[in-house]
C-alpha cells in the first residue's frame, strides 16, 4: 500500500534545545515518519529539512539545484533517528512547527507556529524562517519581539 503524501508530510516540529555560536541546536520531527532527527547547526537542519521534502518530493520544488559536483539521490535522513521527541531529554529553550507549503524560486515558503507563545507567521524564504527561529530563541521568555507581533494593517 503506497502512503498518500498531504500537506501535513511537509510539517515539522523543531525543537532548540541551544543556541550558539554556531547558530541553533536541537532536533526535528516528522511525523509523517514519526522520526526524530539531531542537528548541531542551522545549515545541517536546512539540509536535513530538504533531504526530507526531496525525498518525499513534497511539496515539489520548482527548481533543480545547481552543483559543482554531480550526486546521488539524497536519502532521507533517519539513519540513527529517536523514534519520538520524547525519548531525547535535553531541555528544549523553543518549540516551532514549520509547514512548507511551497519550494518556488529556489526557496521555500509556508508558516512557522512558535508553540510556546501560540504565534504563528507566515515566511517567504528559509532565510526568514531562520531568522524568526532565531530571534524567538534570543529574545527573554517572557518578551515577544517585534518580528512576532502581529502588524496593524493600515486602512487606506
Amino acid at each position: 500500500m503506497v502512503a498518500i503524501k498531504t500537506s501535513m508530510a511537509a510539517r515539522l516540529t523543531i525543537r532548540i534545545c541551544a543556541a550558539g555560536e554556531s547558530g541553533l541546536q536541537g532536533y526535528l520531527y516528522s511525523s509523517y515518519f514519526d522520526k526524530t532527527v539531531p542537528f548541531s547547526d542551522m545549515l545541517e537542519m536546512l539540509r536535513k529539512m530538504e533531504c526530507i521534502y526531496d525525498g518525499l518530493s513534497f511539496p515539489q520544488s520548482t527548481v533543480a539545484y545547481r552543483r559543482f559536483r554531480e550526486r546521488g539521490i539524497r536519502q532521507i535522513p533517519l539513519k540513527g533517528a529517536d523514534a519520538t521527541m520524547a525519548e531525547n531529554e535535553k531541555p528544549v529553550r523553543a518549540t516551532f512547527v514549520v509547514h512548507v507549503k511551497y519550494r518556488q524560486n529556489a526557496t521555500w515558503q509556508g508558516s512557522i507556529t512558535w508553540t510556546d507563545k501560540n504565534i504563528t507567521r507566515n515566511f517567504r524564504s528559509a532565510f526568514e524562517m531562520l531568522k524568526l527561529m532565531d530571534n524567538a530563541v534570543a529574545d527573554s521568555e517572557y518578551v515577544v519581539s517585534p518580528e512576532w507581533v502581529e502588524e496593524e494593517e493600515s486602512g487606506s
